[in-house]
Formats: C-alpha cells, sequence, structure tokens
C-alpha cells in the first residue's frame, strides 16, 4: 500500500509537469498545480507515518497543518479565476489565508515546546487550540460547501450567455470539486464508521481513504486531459465571455428583471424584439451550435445586455432555454415528419443547432414531458391514422 502513496504523488507531479509545459501558464494555472502539489503531499505524509519518518522527524507536522488548511481555500480561489477569468489575485482571494493563520496562532504553544512530540498525541486543554484544531480540520469541508453555491449560481448565469453547454457546462469544476467531496466524506467518517464497529482507529486504518485520493489525482489528469486548456491551450481563443463581469440579471423582483444600466427603452426593446423574431425565422442563427448571446446580438446590432433583458422580459426565459426552445421546435417537425422516419433522431438533433445528446434529451423531455422516441412514435402513428 505504501508504494500506491508514492504513485499517488509522481501522479501529481506528472500532472503539474504537464500544466508548466502549456504555451501560455496562466495564473489559475499555477493554483491548480499548488493544489495537485498539496494533494501529492497528503500522500507523502501519509508515507512518511506508514515508514515511522514521522516519528523520528515530528516537525514535518508543519507541512500537514499547512496544506490540509489550505486545500479548501486553494480549490475555491482556482474555481473562482476559472469562472471570473480573472489573471490576477486580489485582496478578496487573500481573505482565505485566514483560516491558515488562525490555525498556526492557536497551534503556536505546541510550536515553541520545540515540536519533540509527535502531535497527535500531544495534549492541550485550552480554547484557542481546540477552535484552530476544529478550523484546520473542518475548513475545507466548509469551502466544500460554499462552493457547491458558487457552482449552482454560475450556472444559472451562464446559460445566458449560451445556447449549449459542452465544453462549458462545468463539468471539469464539478469534478474537481465532487471528487475532493467524497475523499472528504470518507475521511471524515473513518473514525465514526471503526468507533460503530468497536475496532480501534489509526492512522493505518485511513488506508482506504487515501486510494480514493490516489483516485482522484488520477481523474485529474483524466479529465483534464478531456477539457481543453487544463494541460494543452484553451479551445475557445477568439470568444471569451465574462460571465462575472458583464454581470447580466436574470433574476426577478417585484415582476422587474434587475438590469444593470442597460438604458433600454420601450421603444428599442420593441424594435429588438421585432429584428429578433425575424432573423430567428428568416435565417435561423440557433441551427448554429456555437451560437452564443453575444454573436446573435452583434447579427441584430445590439448590446448582449439588452438582448439578455429583451429574452428575459419578453419571452420570460433566458438565452440557452429561448434558443433551445427553437431547436426543439424544429426537431419536432423532424419528427412528425413520415419521410423523415427512418432517420436517426440524433443525426435531426444535430442539424438543428444540438451538439450534445444529454442536453438535447434533458431539453426536449423537459419541453413535451416525453423523450424523443415517444414522442416520433406517438405523432408518426397520429399521422398515418
Amino acid at each position: 500500500m505504501n508504494s500506491l502513496y508514492l504513485i499517488g504523488f509522481v501522479q501529481a507531479l506528472f500532472f503539474i509537469v504537464l500544466i508548466g509545459s502549456k504555451k501560455k501558464v496562466e495564473l489559475k494555472d499555477h493554483i491548480l498545480s499548488a493544489y495537485l502539489l498539496i494533494l501529492g503531499f497528503n500522500l507523502i505524509f501519509i508515507y512518511w507515518n506508514q515508514t515511522g519518518f514521522h516519528d523520528k522527524n515530528p516537525f514535518i507536522i508543519i507541512l500537514d497543518i499547512a496544506y490540509w488548511t489550505l486545500l479548501g481555500p486553494l480549490l475555491y480561489v482556482y474555481v473562482d479565476l476559472t469562472i471570473s477569468k480573472n489573471s490576477r489575485l486580489n485582496l478578496k482571494h487573500l481573505v482565505h489565508l485566514i483560516p491558515l493563520v488562525f490555525v498556526f496562532l492557536s497551534f503556536s504553544e505546541y510550536f515553541y515546546s520545540g515540536i519533540e512530540e509527535n502531535f497527535f498525541r500531544y495534549q492541550n486543554n485550552s480554547l484557542l487550540f481546540k477552535l484552530g484544531y476544529y478550523v484546520w480540520m473542518y475548513n475545507s469541508p466548509l469551502y466544500y460547501i460554499v462552493l457547491i453555491f458558487k457552482l449552482r449560481k454560475h450556472k444559472k448565469t451562464i446559460k445566458a450567455y449560451y445556447s449549449f453547454q459542452q465544453n462549458v457546462d462545468l463539468k471539469w469544476l464539478n469534478f474537481l470539486v465532487h471528487g475532493f467531496a467524497v475523499f472528504l466524506i470518507f475521511l471524515l467518517s473513518s473514525p465514526y464508521m471503526y468507533m460503530a464497529l468497536g475496532i480501534e482507529h489509526t492512522i493505518s486504518s485511513y488506508h482506504y481513504t487515501w486510494l480514493i485520493m490516489v483516485i482522484y489525482i488520477f481523474g485529474i489528469g483524466y479529465f483534464g486531459h478531456k477539457q481543453r486548456g487544463i494541460f494543452n491551450e484553451q479551445e475557445f481563443q477568439n470568444e471569451q465571455v465574462d460571465t462575472e463581469r458583464m454581470k447580466v440579471g436574470n433574476g426577478q423582483q417585484n415582476g422587474k428583471s434587475q438590469y444593470l444600466k442597460t438604458g433600454l427603452s420601450n421603444d428599442e426593446a420593441e424594435y429588438i424584439q421585432q429584428s429578433l423574431d425575424n432573423i430567428m425565422h428568416n435565417e435561423k442563427p440557433y441551427l448554429d451550435y456555437n451560437l452564443t448571446l453575444p454573436k446573435l446580438a452583434g447579427m441584430i446590432d445590439t448590446t448582449s445586455h439588452k438582448l439578455s433583458q429583451v429574452i428575459n422580459e419578453r419571452y420570460g426565459l433566458n438565452f440557452f432555454e429561448y434558443i433551445n426552445k427553437h431547436r426543439v421546435k424544429d426537431v419536432k417537425k423532424l419528427l412528425k415528419s413520415p419521410s423523415k422516419a427512418d432517420e436517426k433522431i440524433m443525426a435531426l438533433a444535430y442539424d438543428c443547432g444540438f451538439n450534445s445528446k444529454s442536453a438535447f434529451y434533458n431539453f426536449f423531455k423537459k419541453e413535451t414531458s416525453l423523450t424523443p422516441s415517444e414522442y416520433r412514435s406517438k405523432n408518426i402513428s397520429t399521422v398515418e391514422d
């Protein structure tokens, strides 16, 4: 099992090298590399415990305290930089160092004692030490909860700009966050599970938990390879949409959408709506599976803010829903056509602008309460009767 820990550590180092080999290494890449390095050091620390190196050198607990406290904050900062496309750290990011500073202050008495005793056998009943210990242990789970809300909020925002979800549906970030959560669940539940079974819980009892971390690191490499921009260059070079900064309002309060200074008059909104209806009917831009809000706004000579406001207020939809409703409408026509009865459903979906099977099936069923196959079977038989 000890060799497995080393394999996980080497994996982490290998992925860090891949990230560093990119032509353009961004700030978020450095944060991801730091996150991977810390994951690897977790495994090395367990290896040191198993081999007795920690007992002979108790001072290395400083590394364990530091990286375990930093895991949640680093993951949060990486997600924030990825979502906002920010290329610099700012004061709000530095705030996430507070847990680390607090933990080290709380454990200061142990450090001043000369670190001659193994930390896990050290006894200190002071309130500050206990608070520091809880922050150290549960800081990362708290960050996971915060990240869940952050990703959910961003998922809603992203639908205001894209007509598709493939490559922008946060699968990569979801894997990072939820994969980390799986590891946390196993790690934190281990003592209670062993207690319930009446088995003494020791550091060696965590073997299966650290195996999950090795798998998690491998998964980062696997999904990172599939997600362009992680270990290679970014896929969308020409059109980056900063969904955090544009701040188009999607919520409603007192029946009115909350948009920031679009300056949209009723006459202009009416003109945009008519132009939008005409172009959707005549040119069918929704057949372009890469259609985005800025691209459509350019076609009718308006801004993304104003077009989003018109779609939200005049149709009660966000951009993603509006475009995919048109696509589903075209798919429904084709599914009803006897001449298309032998064609594959996904071929028809692709022709109508969809580029993801899961997104198509989910949206179609949401719109019709039927699967595409059920809809075709029902309507073809009706036509024949």
